[in-house]
């Protein structure tokens, strides 16, 4: 198992980069848990979504998802605590 990165506090403002954020180098296969309220965005592309899209996959509380190995830069918006996993 991996060390425990400090979860990343989501600002529902705009998409933010995880990867960035966390430290963890893009293309790094990473579970992430969403650890508030209501729901998130997830974007894999290598560039930031427009703060209005609604693409992408949509995580509730508590829910995880897995980042393939070998994928794009990780963007998330929505507000909360966001764990990032390294796997």
């Amino acid at each position: 198992m991996a060390n425990t990165i400090p979860d990343i506090i989501l600002d529902n403002v705009s998409y933010q980069d995880v990867n960035q954020l966390s430290g963890v180098p893009v293309g790094t296969k990473v579970l992430l848990q969403f650890k508030g309220s209501g729901n998130v965005r997830v974007q894999l592309k290598p560039f930031q979504p427009a703060s209005s899209s609604t693409d992408g996959l949509q995580l509730i509380s508590f829910e995880m998802y897995m980042v393939d190995q070998g994928e794009s830069i990780i963007w998330v918006k929505g507000s909360g605590r966001l764990c990032v996993q390294v796997i």
